[in-house]
């Protein structure tokens, strides 16, 4: 069982930390790396939804492109 902090009932595993970016595209990046993918995905049970290899394509491709806007 995780630790909760005591003041707000959330979970560490639950807190982001959103610092000043460059662009606000610079955000979803930091969101995920810091986890908020995994989390949402065990969450929402995101895993038990079958996805097509074409989708899973476009996915990575969608993100690759991401990135290199961001010039992360």
């Amino acid at each position: 069982m995780e630790k909760v902090s005591m003041f707000c009932h959330v979970q560490p595993s639950q807190v982001l930390g959103v610092h000043n970016v460059n662009s606000t595209y610079h955000v979803p990046l930091l969101m995920r790396n810091q986890g908020l993918v995994d989390f949402l995905t065990k969450r929402l049970k995101l895993d038990e939804i079958k996805v097509g290899e074409k989708d899973l394509k476009r996915g990575e491709n969608l993100l690759s492109r991401w990135k290199e806007m961001t010039l992360e």
